[in-house]
């Protein structure tokens, strides 16, 4: 097994640090960034969540403290197959808005690596290229 990072595309959102990172930190908010059709099972509360990604096993995660300032970190649980450690990191721009990227870091055997990388980095881009119209429906409201 070898440590493996996967990483979303970085997006540029119109609003600051906090206001995303404030929306991240809520699991049930997840539910709209999920790739329409390719999740089941949704179950969330504030702190953790649980789903299953078609075509694969359940997986669950729950929040854990912040590392650092900018960035929100999920955990997985016991209900998921493999251990993960996932990231929403985020950067302040000049102009007041926010960067914002999804890593994911866990153990992988090479082979699995070749199978994997590419649909969760697919999956971790759809997520986070959602997160931009998810605040403004919110604000919005």
């Amino acid at each position: 097994m070898a440590q493996v990072l996967i990483k979303s595309e970085t997006y540029n959102l119109p609003f600051d640090e906090a206001l995303v990172a404030g929306w991240l930190k809520d699991l049930r908010n997840f539910e709209q960034l999920m790739p329409e059709g390719k999740v089941s099972n949704w179950k969330a509360d504030e702190n953790s969540c649980s789903f299953i990604i078609k075509g694969m096993s359940s997986l669950g995660m729950e929040r854990h403290p912040q590392p650092g300032p900018h960035e929100v970190r999920y955990k997985s649980t016991t209900q998921s197959p493999i251990k993960f450690d996932l990231f929403a990191r985020m950067t302040t721009l000049p102009d007041g808005h926010c960067e914002v990227r999804f890593e994911l870091e866990t153990d992988m055997s090479p082979f699995v690596k070749m199978m994997a990388e590419k649909p969760l980095t697919a999956f971790f881009d759809a997520m986070a290229s959602k997160i931009g119209a998810q605040l403004e429906a919110t604000r919005s409201t």
